[in-house]
């Protein structure tokens, strides 16, 4: 299968970390990232030809790679942290970030070569990694802060998603910033000013014994990548299982699970926000237009259990609105254990006030209303709203 990587190039600043020498030590200089990049596809199609796309940018210094996609034309200055211009997109390959581990018992950093160094650091991993080759390239600061500290670059045996990845190294020492569209994963070798770069060549081939080309992903690391937060569950169409509660990626803000239940909320929002001021009902491609622009805004798009999200996942919340407000009945189908009130141009019953004896009368009718159609083993749906005023009670039913 033909992937690729998304190398940003930038015009005017070096994309990788400087130290100089002073005083017999290396002092990492202050860096700067610029704000505009080239972005350019890169082509990759296997494990060896990754490998040589990454020892050609080792030399590169005013380039790095990110995993997202970029959206428009390619080769345009653009921004990077923003979803106007990249989009999370699953790939075969995977770089992993590791700092900071300890070294073997009994041997010192500074004695272990490159290849043991990369050796020491997929002992952490998972069993699919240990496995498999990668292709190693120290850190910049290898050699420089203590700590074992390490770039693993792996081909897998299908594409992977950022939340997948989330989910099958949860527990392992890596980075987890990376999986994500925008984060710069450092390919070009650091600059020495001074003196000697500590290893001269950061860069080459781990392979244990009976190595495989790919790392085999595990069949239910889908299931793993949306379990792993816990939490009350409805599985959707498809068999596709979402997290009733919204949850939002800490360092983008997007939605990462609970999506089903954001589209819900946000159509609601939406329609207040169309209904407000006006006597027709707005139409449902209005609605959806709306709709999808929000969803978009706050919401991470990547595939998760094989399951896309589309417009077409908006436009069936805005003709469920659309039908709400053109009927004035509402059926509370929410995902949330709290119900909120839905936008409609006027009540669907009458907000009199009504005395506390009348009120208790509304009340117990309801009520036995209700349990009858339980006994009789329907599926009824109630929602009671009563407010205290004056010594009356304002009553609004819907079922």
């Amino acid at each position: 299968m033909i992937d690729f990587l998304a190398a940003l190039r930038s015009k005017t600043l070096p994309i990788r970390k400087s130290f100089t020498l002073e005083d017999g030590s290396w002092q990492q200089q202050p860096q700067s990232f610029p704000l505009l990049y080239q972005c350019e596809e890169v082509a990759v199609a296997d494990f060896d030809e990754l490998g040589g796309i990454l020892r050609g940018l080792a030399a590169e210094p005013q380039t790095a790679v990110i995993s997202g996609k970029p959206i428009g034309i390619v080769g345009e200055d653009r921004i990077r942290k923003t979803r106007e211009n990249f989009e999370s997109c699953p790939h075969n390959w995977m770089m992993l970030d590791i700092d900071g581990l300890n070294g073997p018992e009994g041997r010192k950093l500074q004695d272990l070569t490159p290849e043991e160094v990369a050796e020491c650091a997929v002992s952490h991993l998972p069993d699919e990694f240990k496995r498999a080759k990668c292709w190693y390239h120290l850190s910049a600061s290898m050699g420089i802060k203590e700590g074992i500290r390490v770039h693993l670059w792996y081909w897998l045996s299908r594409p992977v998603s950022d939340q997948e990845k989330r989910g099958w190294l949860s527990d392992s020492p890596v980075d987890k910033a990376l999986f994500s569209p925008f984060q710069l994963h450092f390919t070009a070798d650091p600059e020495f000013v001074g003196g000697d770069d500590p290893y001269p060549e950061r860069f080459g081939l781990y392979e244990p014994p009976a190595a495989l080309e790919a790392v085999v992903v595990p069949d239910d690391l889908a299931e793993r990548a949306v379990s792993r937060l816990g939490g009350p569950r409805h599985v959707r169409d498809g068999g596709v299982i979402e997290r009733q509660e919204i949850i939002r990626d800490p360092d983008t803000g997007l939605a990462i699970d609970g999506r089903e239940q954001l589209l819900f909320d946000l159509s609601n929002e939406v329609m207040f926000e169309l209904c407000r001021g006006r006597q027709d009902v707005p139409s449902v491609e209005e609605i959806n237009d709306r709709l999808w622009a929000r969803f978009q805004e706050e919401a991470d798009l990547e595939i998760v259990n094989d399951r896309t999200w589309t417009r077409a996942d908006a436009e069936v919340k805005a003709k469920a609105r659309h039908d709400e407000a053109t009927s004035g009945k509402y059926s509370f189908r929410s995902q949330s254990r709290n119900i909120g009130l839905l936008p409609t141009q006027k009540p669907a019953y009458a907000t009199e006030m009504v005395e506390a004896t009348e009120a208790k009368e509304q009340l117990d009718g309801a009520l036995e209303g209700y349990f009858d159609k339980l006994k009789q083993k329907a599926n009824p749906r109630l929602a009671l709203r009563l407010t205290m005023g004056l010594g009356k009670t304002t009553q609004r039913s819907l079922s």
